[in-house]
């Protein structure tokens, strides 16, 4: 686990990446981590969800380039 992240972020990631690997959408990674009934309610533009989802799907993206041996081109 990469310093800085807790037990509940790996999970939180782990949720978000399987979505991803599923080409699932924004909003059904969302259901997966929030349930059906909060993103019934909270899923809108003005709201909250969709921009944290956004945000979890590019740490997700972007999480296998970071850490220590992320300039090593051979880890790549």
């Amino acid at each position: 686990m990469t310093a800085g992240y807790s037990e509940d972020d790996a999970a939180m990631q782990a949720v978000v990446l399987a979505g991803l690997r599923s080409a699932k959408s924004m909003r059904e990674i969302a259901v997966d981590r929030y349930g059906a009934r909060q993103v019934a309610v909270e899923w809108h533009r003005d709201g909250w969800m969709r921009p944290m989802v956004q945000w979890l799907v590019h740490r997700a993206r972007a999480a296998p380039d970071e850490g220590p041996d992320s300039t090593d081109p051979g880890t790549r």
